[in-house]
């Protein structure tokens, strides 16, 4: 489980951990008004060590790469859920777990915490289309690529200097002593 090892994802998959029921229902009302497949449950935690903590999985239409990911992640989040996802959640490598929660209850603050059932909730629709997200996500990541090009090309300048004439210099003379190294013509 690594960036590196991560080719595509195929589902969006909202953490909201930090909104109140209220915001929820909100939140998966539009859902559904969208006509868009997903699958929402409770999640271990909800009601009693959050007030109310959702996973919330969106069918895309399409896999979407992982270098594209977390430009697509960021126009899903504030499109379907209003930026409330958890940030840690658009690292295309992320694991989600099932749902489940406690058989008999939790601890807390010393006191067993009975804990409800998971509520499961199924929404049957057709997939996020990503076509037009994906398209202004690989714009933004072909822009950020040629920036970084720019900026290796500005940082190569800089350990490549060139002469008056533009013959390319090297850093190859070191004077001791001086504790300093001199940039001298290379040979043509």
């Amino acid at each position: 489980r690594s960036k590196a090892n991560t080719r595509t994802v195929s589902m969006f998959v909202a953490d909201l951990d930090d909104v109140t029921q209220e915001e929820a229902d909100e939140l998966l009302a539009e859902l559904r008004g969208s006509g868009h497949a997903f699958v929402a449950w409770t999640t271990w935690s909800h009601g009693w060590a959050k007030p109310c903590a959702w996973r919330v999985v969106v069918l895309l239409s399409a896999a979407v790469e992982a270098e594209a990911w977390p430009h697509v992640w960021r126009a899903l989040n504030d499109g379907l859920f209003n930026g409330r996802s958890d940030e840690s959640t658009r690292d295309p490598s992320r694991m989600f777990l099932l749902p489940v929660r406690p058989a008999v209850g939790v601890c807390k603050d010393g006191a067993r915490v009975e804990t409800d059932p998971v509520t499961f909730i199924e929404h049957e629709g057709a997939p996020f289309g990503v076509g037009p997200t994906l398209e202004l996500a690989r714009e933004a990541l072909a822009e950020e690529q040629r920036e970084e090009q720019r900026r290796e090309a500005e940082r190569a300048a800089l350990v490549y200097p060139r002469a008056a004439d533009g013959t390319p210099l090297r850093t190859v003379l070191y004077v001791e002593g001086l504790n300093q190294c001199f940039p001298v013509a290379s040979p043509s």
